[in-house]
């Protein structure tokens, strides 16, 4: 899981029972620490995480919000809120490293179905 977007930003893409459950079908995952994040880190190391700012070793990366240029891994699948559907102006130079680093990006925007965005926050059912 990437934690590097805003300071304020809270929210996770998964919860230490996600983890848990990845964990024990013999997923390993790496989570990186955040002392601002809604979970505390010692709550993913019990369901069985290894917390490290070092995802080099990751397949797949799991954010919430975009992921700064400066630290995409090249030839990794990205999870995340990318605001770059629209061809935001400020989000194109994240669009041109992903396709430059051969960065596989799944925009949670565009992960719909019938017309209605799946990924949202849980409170907005």
């Amino acid at each position: 899981m990437c934690e590097t977007y805003g300071l304020w930003e809270r929210r996770a893409p998964l919860s230490p029972e996600h983890v848990a459950t990845l964990v024990n079908r013999g997923y390993p995952v790496v989570v990186q620490p955040s002392s601002r994040r809604v979970f505390a880190d010692a709550h993913y190391e019990a369901a069985g995480a290894t917390l490290s700012d070092d995802l080099s070793a990751a397949t797949v990366v799991l954010g919430v919000k975009q992921v700064a240029v400066k630290s995409l891994l090249p030839e990794k699948a990205y999870f995340f809120f990318s605001h770059t559907l629209k061809a935001q102006p400020e989000n194109m130079d994240l669009l041109d490293a992903c396709m430059a680093q051969n960065v596989t990006l799944f925009d949670y925007e565009c992960i719909t179905e019938k017309g209605r965005r799946m990924v949202r926050e849980s409170w907005n059912k």
